[in-house]
């Protein structure tokens, strides 16, 4: 501490014995002899201390960019963020607060609050088991992808995949979640800083370099330029005053960044809120570790998966019997009637193609060929039909197709001109 003036006087007008002195008066009237003695003292320890101050302050600016940037690009957290208002507006579906388009940052802090029926679970462990969720079908659509997968939904992704492998993908997505601590690493650091004493320690040296080339520029030049002390305190002048203006700017462009972080998550405020967005997010943080804990000890078990409809259709159709063709022709009871249908297991005959050819006129020079009366029983059923069940009794008579009816009468008509006393005696 510097003496005031009235004892600065006392001690330039003291004439006697130095030994008539206490060691701190020996001291003081030694020390007022020297011309700016205190003032060079307060250079001399801004000389000593601005390279540890100007490290320490960027280091702190580089903390809070890094921190915003982790915010920023962190994929986890902004999803983290998405499934809190997916919700959100599902819980409150139908309410004046659904439909949310965001939400404060503050709101993850009351999450854990939120709680079940049973008073342990929260909504913010239903919210991590969602992202657990989510993270694992990622994992496996990403292992998928070196195998020509990647058209996959990630929804489908899990019913291909054996119960040990969908417990390893929860198992990975649980781990990523966790590890969002480790990932927002430098904004944890950034909450422990204070904002405004961060700004106040730029301002003292902004100030301190001032003061210490005005020193230079007024009292110094009393002072032999010679001398020592003149010329160290010209060459640290001249060198501080960039270092301390580079500083001057980074802190500008830091705040700056750090204000339009908190816009970004915040909405534009009016009021400056400093650094509690990161210390709003340490704090989440700190909750989230812990739910991560719980749901790793007491895993919640997913439900089955269903069978896909697909398969249970698919197993069916090859399981069930082939059901008969209600547009093929039943055999008919009538003597008269052409041979036996086709084998079941044969296609039955598509109806005639309009836009095909006509089938060529019959050759009237060729004989025609009656239809045996006294042929012996219809040869024996393809043992395959066996496996059909009994074909369906007819509902009403049988209407033969109005084509092979006109053929029928025709071939009937020539056989009746060839045989007329065979034809009149069947007639009757």
């Amino acid at each position: 501490m510097a003496p005031t003036e009235e004892e600065e006087l006392k001690l330039r007008l003291f004439t006697g014995e130095l030994t008539q002195l206490g060691p701190a008066e020996r001291f003081l009237k030694i020390l007022v002899n020297i011309p700016h003695a205190y003032k060079r003292m307060e250079t001399l320890l801004f000389m000593c201390s601005l390279h540890d101050d100007l490290t320490a302050i960027r280091e702190s600016f580089q903390t809070l960019e890094s921190a915003c940037k982790e915010l920023k690009s962190s994929r986890l957290f902004l999803k983290l963020l998405e499934a809190v208002l997916k919700t959100g507006n599902r819980m409150n579906d139908g309410t004046f607060r659904g439909g949310a388009m965001a939400f404060k940052l503050d709101t993850l802090l009351k999450l854990a609050d939120v709680k079940g029926v049973d008073g342990k679970t929260t909504l913010l462990h239903f919210v991590v088991q969602e992202i657990i969720r989510t993270e694992g079908l990622r994992a496996a659509r990403v292992a998928r992808d070196s195998r020509s997968f990647s058209s996959i939904q990630s929804e489908d992704l899990l019913e291909d995949i054996s119960p040990d492998e969908e417990e390893h993908y929860r198992n990975l997505g649980l781990q990523k979640v966790s590890n969002l601590s480790s990932e927002l690493e430098y904004v944890k650091k950034a909450a422990a800083l204070d904002a405004e004493n961060l700004t106040t320690s730029v301002s003292k040296i902004g100030q301190a370099m001032v003061k210490t080339r005005n020193f230079l520029n007024t009292e110094m030049k009393d002072v032999d330029e010679k001398s020592g002390f003149h010329d160290t305190l010209k060459t640290f002048v001249q060198n501080a005053e960039a270092d301390v203006m580079s500083l001057l700017e980074e802190e500008k462009k830091i705040m700056d960044l750090v204000k339009s972080t908190g816009d970004y998550f915040h909405g534009n405020v009016k009021k400056d809120e400093g650094l509690r967005l990161f210390s709003v997010v340490r704090d989440f943080l700190i909750i989230l570790d812990k739910v991560c804990r719980e749901v790793k000890k007491n895993p919640i078990k997913p439900p089955p998966k269903k069978q896909g409809s697909n398969v249970s259709s698919t197993s069916e159709s090859r399981a069930a019997p082939p059901s008969p063709d209600p547009h093929a022709a039943p055999p008919s009871p009538d003597h008269h009637a052409a041979p036996p249908p086709p084998d079941p297991h044969d296609a039955p005959p598509p109806l005639p193609d309009p836009h095909a050819a006509p089938p060529p006129p019959p050759d009237p020079h060729a004989p025609p060929t009656p239809p045996d009366l006294h042929a012996g029983p219809p040869p024996p059923p393809d043992p395959r039909a066996a496996q059909l069940p009994p074909p369906v009794p007819r509902a009403a008579p049988y209407s033969p197709d109005p084509r092979q009816k006109i053929a029928n009468a025709i071939s009937q008509q020539r056989v009746d001109n060839s045989s007329s006393d065979s034809s009149s005696d069947e007639m009757s």
